[in-house]
């Protein structure tokens, strides 16, 4: 009988005690939040997006994409780069991927764009190769060069140097070419006005510079590139011994300096 009352007692005990701390347990139990439960709720996959085009951003190859309409973004990052010296800016409307190395195809980046209340929108930009001034998507490539621009500026190429239209043929010709890359502008240059009939129209030195300035850059001469061209047209002319010769080497370095470049830019045709 003893033994029963003990082992009762005990029994007793031990389910208050189980329920005291089991329903202490209940009243303090820490609520246990996952972070990814957060970050789940503010990532958003919107599927692919395409590169639009080929640029340069502090002298280094980019490409630039178009952020979605109506997006306000603070922060953007690009992740599962191939290799470490990629980068990203937003500038204007696009986002600006940096660092790229020509010829290189890049597979499997992700773009992120965070907007101000930290939501993440999640893309996988499409497969793209830059090669040049040229992308190459899907296996279609896609030249960046702007062709309507191109056409432009070979009509007031023809009207500034020769003083008449360039024919329908040669303006479709010399635009698919430079669209193309097939052919890079300087070396335009070097076969159109070392011609016989670039030599008629300019026979002096000084109108050789001027035709140049008016072909080229597409405004007139000012006096010190006047001068510096002349004299370093008349230098080379005595090492050629021809003036063909000569003025491909002034072309050569004329389109190597920064207002070039930023031609180059504009039709869509930098290289770098």
């Amino acid at each position: 009988m003893k033994s029963n009352l003990l082992k009762k007692i005990i029994a007793s005990a031990v389910v208050v005690s189980l329920t005291f701390s089991v329903g202490s347990g209940l009243l303090n139990k820490p609520e246990i939040v996952q972070a990814d439960d957060f970050d789940d709720d503010k990532k958003i996959f919107k599927g692919s997006i395409s590169i639009d085009g080929t640029t340069t951003h502090m002298g280094r190859k980019a490409v630039s994409v178009t952020i979605p309409k109506g997006m306000k973004i603070k922060d953007v990052d690009v992740e599962n780069e191939p290799h470490d010296d990629i980068e990203d800016v937003i500038v204007g409307g696009k986002v600006i991927i940096y660092g790229l190395r020509d010829g290189m195809t890049y597979r499997n980046l992700v773009l992120v764009l965070e907007d101000f209340n930290d939501v993440e929108y999640r893309y996988n930009i499409n497969q793209f190769t830059v090669k040049g001034n040229n992308i190459t998507q899907g296996g279609t490539v896609a030249s960046t060069a702007n062709t309507k621009r191109i056409s432009d500026y070979l009509k007031n190429v023809y009207k500034n140097v020769f003083g008449r239209e360039i024919d329908g043929q040669g303006l479709n010709y010399w635009t698919q070419k430079l669209s193309s890359g097939e052919i890079e502008l300087e070396d335009f240059f070097k076969n159109l006005l070392s011609e016989s009939e670039f030599m008629q129209v300019a026979p002096k030195v000084e109108d050789k510079i001027k035709k140049l300035y008016a072909g080229i850059f597409q405004r007139e001469a000012d006096k010190g590139g006047l001068d510096f061209w002349t004299v370093k047209y008349k230098q080379e002319l005595r090492e050629e011994g021809n003036e063909r010769e000569a003025l491909r080497d002034v072309i050569d370095e004329m389109t190597d300096g920064q207002e070039f470049k930023q031609l180059l830019i504009k039709l869509g045709l930098n290289n770098d």
